[in-house]
């Protein structure tokens, strides 16, 4: 359910930062777990032991917000069905057409919020588990018959078959969520800033090969140039690390200049904070792929016979295209011996190299 994930709150003052994955949550005081003393992580299970007192106790939810939950799964069952519906294929809706009730005629939520009302009703509710149960079995053995799998017929009947189960009920008459502001924590600035994996391996080369401040600046503004997600919103003059659900409207948010990017990155990268464990396994096969892709894109476009003929009657002194090649063959030697050798760009090699490629054409 979780994944991974940051939060930052503010309560009476004191900031908590909090970070989630797959072991578990970790939680500490302060603007981040990477610059906490110590910090305490919490197992899935002692966090589920946790709500669950929690709930018992009546501390987790206020009752309003438990007076909705019997309806936010009905709304829930109803968006899946309907999402199903859009993501059939043309086969799908032939031979498996939905029943009259679901020719959704209103678009999203009119149409969702008719069919979680309906849903409540046994009859209806069982007819839906029917005719899913023969669209599921359909599915296993063509799976055609959806175009996009997120919503698959499997994945929406393992939840639809439980809507009418048995649920727990819980009381909170007293309780109120205490205010909260959200802050951006270390954390997740500094998820936001190192990217993608490929994005990593990309920066870390060019900041080996360049220790000039300002080229290093201008190399990150180029990378992120003028663009945005629900995470953050870049431009020429920093990047915008947004939080919470709305890109418009940010619970939290905190601006760098692409010089205080640079700063943290450089930092992380002394401290061996920048690449995660896997990463740093990772390093030699991307330094490999990028050798391999370079010595391709050389020579793809010439033609055999040309390039044969070439070598053939050219004094390895005289000829750059030689002098390039044999560059080329000592450097992906280099790195296969020596993976930090493939730092080193092509066209510091032999910088005419573009040149030499089109002249054999």
């Amino acid at each position: 359910m979780y994944r991974k994930g940051y939060a930052g709150f503010i309560q009476q003052n004191r900031h908590i930062s909090v970070q989630w994955d797959q072991t578990g949550m970790m939680m500490t005081w302060g603007k981040g777990i990477i610059n906490s003393f110590e910090h305490q992580l919490f197992s899935w299970e002692e966090v589920a032991k946790g709500i669950r007192r929690l709930l018992d106790t009546g501390r987790y939810l206020p009752q309003e917000e438990l007076n909705q939950l019997s309806e936010y799964e009905y709304r829930q069952g109803a968006q899946m069905l309907w999402y199903m519906a859009q993501d059939m294929s043309d086969e799908a809706d032939e031979k498996y057409m939905l029943p009259k009730e679901y020719h959704f005629q209103h678009g999203f939520p009119n149409d969702t919020k008719e069919l979680a009302a309906l849903l409540h009703d046994n009859d209806f509710l069982q007819r839906t588990i029917e005719y899913l149960k023969e669209f599921s079995n359909a599915y296993r053995h063509d799976h055609e018959l959806m175009r996009f799998k997120l919503y698959n017929p499997i994945k929406v009947l393992s939840f639809i078959e439980h809507l009418d189960d048995h649920r727990l009920s819980f009381s909170a008459p007293q309780y109120q969520l205490l205010e909260s502001n959200y802050f951006i924590t270390q954390d997740y600035i500094d998820h936001v800033i190192c990217r993608h994996t490929d994005a990593k391996y990309k920066l870390l080369s060019y900041f080996s090969q360049h220790t000039d401040v300002k080229e290093r600046v201008q190399f990150i503004k180029n990378e992120w140039g003028i663009s945005g997600s629900n995470s953050y919103s870049a431009d020429g003059k920093g990047i915008k690390i947004l939080y919470g659900d709305s890109v418009t409207k940010p619970k939290a948010f905190f601006f760098m200049k692409w010089k205080e990017v640079e700063q943290r990155i450089s930092y992380l990268i002394r401290r061996n904070q920048f690449l995660t464990p896997e990463e740093e396994l990772g390093k030699s096969h991307y330094e490999r792929q990028q050798i391999a892709n370079a010595i391709h894109s050389f020579f793809y476009r010439l033609p055999f016979s040309n390039l044969s003929l070439a070598l053939s009657q050219t004094k390895p002194e005289q000829d750059g295209l030689y002098l390039f090649t044999k560059s080329v063959c000592s450097l992906a030697i280099s790195a296969i011996c020596c993976p930090l050798a493939c730092h080193i760009p092509l066209r510091a090699v032999y910088p005419d190299a573009a040149d030499a490629r089109f002249a054999l054409q």
